[in-house]
C-alpha cells in the first residue's frame, strides 16, 4: 500500500532521531532517507543538512546508484548543498567508468 499523505508528526520524529544519530548511518541509509524525503516532498532543512554533511564525508563508500539517487533526491527537493554537490561531482568524475547508463543519466 502506498502512503498517500505523509504523517507529519511521524516524519518530524524520524527527522529528529536521524539528526541525533546520523553518525550511525552508512551511505545506503543516508541515500534511502534522502530518497524518502524527496518522494514524500518532506523538506526538513536540518535533516537534509545532517544527511548532506554525513554523506559528504563517506562518498567513497557510495555505489554509483547511491550517488545518483542522493543527487536526484536533493535536486527533487530543490535543496542546494554546494559542498555535497561538489563532492558528488568529484566522486563521479573519479568513478564514472563504473556507472551504468541509468546512473549516468540520473546524476
Amino acid at each position: 500500500a502506498k502512503m498517500m499523505k505523509a504523517d507529519m508528526q511521524l516524519m518530524q520524529t524520524v527527522a529528529e532521531e536521524t539528526i541525533r544519530r546520523v553518525h550511525e548511518f552508512n551511505g545506503q541509509h543516508l541515500m534511502n532517507l534522502a530518497w524518502a524525503c524527496a518522494k514524500l516532498k518532506f523538506l526538513h532543512i536540518k535533516l537534509l543538512m545532517a544527511i548532506a554533511e554525513a554523506a559528504r564525508h563517506m562518498l567513497d563508500d557510495f555505489t554509483p546508484q547511491h550517488l545518483s539517487i542522493l543527487a536526484w533526491s536533493f535536486a527533487t527537493l530543490g535543496f542546494r548543498h554546494l559542498p555535497l554537490m561538489e563532492a558528488i561531482a568529484e566522486e563521479v568524475m573519479s568513478t564514472v567508468r563504473a556507472f551504468r547508463p541509468q546512473n549516468v543519466a540520473n546524476t
